[in-house]
Order: structure tokens, then sequence, then C-alpha cells
């Protein structure tokens, strides 16, 4: 049997039993949308299914929005995956590496169906980018609760429309307003000629149990942003783990207004920078509550370093100085935050 006679059964096959088959010179690809609900076994393996939903794919290179989202025919934006998906089936979106999109002022990137976890694909730089810029309110939402970004690029660098060398973003450019956010292992680029926000994310009553963990966050070196992650009202429960954000802030990298009463807050494990002179790296002015524990924190002085406001307890938190990181002797001064030299 040839193997243009091959192809054709298998294309036949594939209009009855809801297989999209692929062929490419030297690549064959076959894709089950509906999964195996006896099981499967492949090479003596049995492969899992691990989420009740669906998946479907985003790549700006190769994709199209008319398309149906599978691997061989991806979206090419999120915010198509996104529209195609069902509130809390557990549907997945996977970025590919080399994706990129771009938002301005004219548009907007919304977060409105519940439980979609979205995953970029690739490491480091090739990881998949998502390019702002001329933002004056903010310009990616979260407005519904359960949802996760992984493994992304966030880019704040970008020149507006005009090319602007003196643009200076509005209220944020991402804004939690839904419950149990995952934002992990993403970077966010921010610089001193385009890229100065007022804060980088958000977060407001409505976003309890959000979590940020192991994300890299880094801000401008010289009068940049106010801050890099802010709080507003009274989210339960927030958890700010394991990352490294740092810039020049004029409020505090983490921040909150008087008058918020966020409860339970966690912030653990991060190393925090602000090299903004005579300003905290953590400063918190309303009275929430929740725990600061083990943080490597570096300020111009350890008085600027942790304002915890009615954060029941802080402990086991290290400071350093910017500007000197060693005493005459040349022993490294790092300081608990709950009292003496270590």
């Amino acid at each position: 049997m040839n193997k243009k006679r091959i192809i054709s059964i298998a294309l036949v096959i594939a209009l009855f039993v809801g297989v999209e088959f692929v062929y490419a010179a030297g690549n064959k690809m076959t894709n089950y949308p509906n999964g195996f609900p006896g099981g499967v076994t492949l090479r003596n393996l049995p492969a899992h299914t691990v989420h009740p939903g669906h998946v479907y794919w985003v790549d700006s290179q190769t994709g199209g929005d008319g398309n149906p989202g599978t691997f061989g025919k991806p979206f090419a934006t999120i915010d198509a995956a996104i529209g195609h998906c069902t509130a809390n089936r557990g549907d997945e979106i996977w970025v590919k590496s080399g994706h990129s999109e771009y938002y301005d002022a004219s548009s907007e990137l919304d977060f409105d169906v519940a439980g979609v976890r979205i995953i970029g694909v690739g490491n480091g730089r090739n990881r998949p980018w998502i390019n702002i810029s001329g933002v004056t309110t903010f310009i990616i939402e979260v407005a519904a609760a359960n949802c996760s970004l992984e493994n992304l690029v966030f880019d704040f660098t970008s020149p507006d429309d005009s090319g602007s060398s003196n643009q200076l973003f509005g209220d944020c450019v991402i804004y939690v307003n839904a419950a149990d956010f995952r934002f992990v292992n993403n970077e966010i680029i921010m610089t001193d000629t385009f890229g100065q926000c007022y804060s980088a994310m958000s977060a407001t009553t409505e976003a309890h149990r959000m979590l940020v963990d192991s994300n890299y966050i880094s801000g401008s070196t010289n009068t940049g942003g106010a801050k890099a992650i802010q709080f507003h009202g009274a989210p339960r429960g927030v958890r700010i783990t394991n990352n490294i954000i740092e810039g020049d802030y004029s409020n505090a990298a983490l921040y909150s207004h008087y008058g918020d009463l966020f409860l339970d807050m966690l912030i653990q494990g991060n190393i925090i920078l602000n090299r903004q002179a005579s300003d905290h790296a953590i400063e918190f002015l309303g009275a929430g509550t929740g725990w600061i524990i083990k943080n490597f924190i570096l300020t111009d002085a350890v008085a600027t370093s942790v304002d915890p406001g009615s954060m029941s307890a802080t402990w086991n938190s290290y400071y350093d100085t910017t500007a000197n990181t060693s005493d005459a002797s040349g022993t490294t001064r790092i300081f608990s935050l709950s009292g003496g030299i270590l």
C-alpha cells in the first residue's frame, strides 16, 4: 500500500472519529480532542488526563483567531482562546514559545472566564511575550475567579504608538479583581525609558487567596513607578512568596494605603530591593493582618526597609544596605528586623 493511499485512509477515518490528522514532511501528528475515556497506553506507559477541560493552543507566528485552537491550527491571540473556554470546566490555554502580543490604551486583555489556566511554553526569554504600552488605566483585568497565568514575560518597555520616550502608565497594568488568582513563574520588565508604571499589579478586595509566587519583577533603576504590587480594600489570604522584586519605587515595592484592611496575608521568601532613597521595600499603612517571614530586604537605610503596619508578626527577615554592603571589617551587615545584628 503506497503512502498516498495510507494518508487518504487516515483522513477518511479522521472524519468519522473526530481526529485531526496533520501531515508534513517528516512529521505525522494526530489529535484526539475528546480524549480517551477508557484510558490509553503509549509505549507501555499510561497517559493520564490531568484536567477535565479542553486544551487550546495559541501562537502568533502560525496561528489565526479563526482557527479551532488545536496544536496544528492554533489561535493567534490569548483573548481568542479565552473566548472559546467554558467557565470552571478546567480549560487550559497553552501559549507556544516565540508568541508575542501587543496591547496599548486602545486594547485590553480580559480574563473573564472562570477557572482558565494559561501556560507559556519555553524557558527564559524564549517564553511567550505580552508587550504593553501607553496604558492610562489598566490593560489586563482578571475579572473571573480561579484563573492562572504561568511562565509568561510581560514587557512594559515598548514605546507607545508615537515612539514616546516619556511613557508613564496609569493606575496599574495587571488588575486583579477576582478570587484565587495564581501568578506563577512569570517575568515583568520595566525600564527608565518606557516602562514607568504607577504599579505593575493591583489587588482589590475581591482578590482573596491570590498567589504571586516565583516571579521576577524588574523595575526601573531611577525615577520609576510608585509600586510593584499594591493592595486595595480587604482581600483575605493573599500570598506573596519566593519572588525577586527590584526597582526604584517612590512608595514601596509592596504597598497598601491607609484604610486598607487586608487579612491573613503571607509575605515569605522574597528578595526585595528598592533603590529609591528614604522609601520602603514593604510599606503597609492600613490595619491589615498577616505575617512577614524570611525575606531579604535591601534599601538605603534599615529604618525604611519594612513598615509592617498592623501585621501581627514580622520575623527572620534580613536587611542590607543598597549603598554599601560591608562594614569597616569587610563583614556583610545583615540585620534581623525583629531586632539585633545576626
